[in-house]
């Protein structure tokens, strides 16, 4: 008889200290909203889980880089319709001057805006972003644009920043790409038509 009742009173003890065991268990799904709070609470659904969170982390990190490489792009199409806005500037000057209406003072006030122009054109080329070259690629340290002749000083490589899984996009243009180089550029261009008007 004694045998039975300890073995009995043994056995609601475990009862209760499972049931007190769940009731933590679910005070704690309550607290924290979570079903799953540490491995050993269902450890059957901790990989999908685990899994999840690793592709949260590496979403986050290509969202990251999506608003990185927007702004450098957004940097890049500001620089590049301030380029345009000069080019067609200097594209009506130079229409201007080859009129027979226009005299030789009036072609050396067009020469000095087409070089003040000039001037405006190179700052653009070697603009900066983040403290950054925009136009130099690799060599963002470096001015793209320097020397006499003005010539290209910076890298030919481009940017490529993963946006997915093997998934990756282009991030930069090089100056070499926007403005020529030392043998043809648009500088050269520039300064031709500024020689002919003088």
């Amino acid at each position: 008889m004694k045998t039975t009742e300890s073995i009995t009173y043994r056995n609601i003890l475990s009862q209760i200290d499972k049931v007190g065991s769940r009731l933590s268990d679910a005070r704690m799904q309550v607290a924290t909203g979570k079903k799953l709070n540490k491995p050993s609470d269902n450890p059957a659904s901790i990989r999908p889980v685990l899994n999840t969170r690793t592709q949260i982390l590496k979403t986050e990190r290509f969202s990251k880089a999506l608003e990185t490489t927007a702004d450098k792009l957004s940097q890049f199409d500001s620089r590049l319709d301030y380029v345009e806005n000069i080019l067609a500037r200097v594209k009506e000057l130079g229409l201007a001057g080859v009129t027979e209406t226009m005299n030789d003072d009036d072609r050396e006030t067009i020469a000095s805006e087409v070089a003040q122009l000039r001037e405006e054109l190179l700052d653009a080329a070697n603009a900066k972003f983040d403290g950054k070259h925009v136009f130099s690629s690799f060599k963002e340290d470096t001015p793209p644009f320097s020397g006499t002749p003005l010539d290209y000083q910076g890298s030919d490589d481009y940017f490529m920043v993963e946006i997915a899984p093997g998934e990756t996009l282009q991030s930069n243009l090089t100056g070499r790409e926007v403005f020529g180089d030392a043998s043809g550029s648009i500088f050269a261009t520039l300064d031709a038509i500024e020689t002919e008007l003088r």
